[in-house]
């Protein structure tokens, strides 16, 4: 009997139904006061300043927000003795280093980050991130001030002791997260044109060498020109030796 009342229920379809029900009439011109709860908190989130004068709508918001106060508060920050030492360091680094490369940082694992390391470590390079505030702190004062620009918040930067731009360059294009902004290459700030062209010229050995190649070819030059008359006065005469020798034979 259960048998044959649970198959009759699966067998038969339920249509829903709607059923409009109709309730009272809101009044737009004059609501219903809300409830007590309702009311108090509508109360407290009320702006204590008067937006509808003319002088606080004229004003910007920096001046019309109500939490001035605490944002005054983080604009000051407390002296760290730490970020004082690696504000230090960083200096330090910025005054021995010859090559400092500014790069643009998104989101990375702790994986990537750590190969990122390994391949600038094989080349003599190291990679540090710093907050603006210790940037501030370091560069302040110094002739590396501008680049107090570049920093929004920390930012990834990468040390060398040589000018390894053509190397730096090729290491950073295979690592997506990082993209090269700006960097000083033996005390000259260079944007990232002029080290992608710094970084055809070559090393400094063979610039030395061309630059040698290019004194002796123009020493050879004039010294060929300055006996080029003498020359041609000597085979001119010896020709005409010759010729005085065969008619008196």
């Amino acid at each position: 009997m259960a048998g044959l009342i649970k198959e009759g229920l699966l067998r038969s379809t339920w249509i829903p139904g709607l059923q409009f029900v109709r309730g009272r009439k809101v009044n737009v011109q004059r609501p219903r006061p809300p409830h007590y709860e309702r009311a108090l908190a509508l109360a407290v989130l009320q702006p204590q300043y008067d937006w509808d004068s003319k002088v606080a709508n004229s004003l910007p918001k920096s001046e019309t927000c109500m939490k001035i106060p605490e944002i005054e508060k983080y604009k000051t920050r407390p002296d760290n003795p730490l970020e004082r030492i690696f504000a230090k360091e960083l200096k330090e680094l910025f005054e021995t280093k010859k090559l400092i490369a500014f790069l643009h940082a998104n989101p990375i694992c702790g994986e990537d980050l750590f190969s990122a390391r390994v391949k600038l470590k094989k080349e003599g390079m190291k990679l540090e991130v710093y907050s603006k505030n210790i940037v501030k702190m370091a560069l302040n004062g110094t002739p590396y001030e501008t680049v107090i620009q570049l920093f929004v918040a920390h930012s990834a930067l990468i040390f060398c002791d040589e000018p390894k731009v053509g190397k730096l360059i090729k290491i950073v294009k295979k690592i997506p997260q990082y993209a090269i902004m700006a960097g000083i290459v033996e005390g000259r700030l260079l944007s990232m044109t002029q080290m992608q062209a710094y970084a055809e010229l070559g090393d400094l050995d063979s610039a030395r060498a061309q630059l040698v190649a290019t004194l002796n070819s123009a020493g050879s030059g004039l010294v060929s020109r300055l006996t080029q008359a003498q020359n041609n006065l000597i085979t001119n005469l010896n020709q005409i030796i010759e010729q005085k020798t065969k008619v008196d034979s």
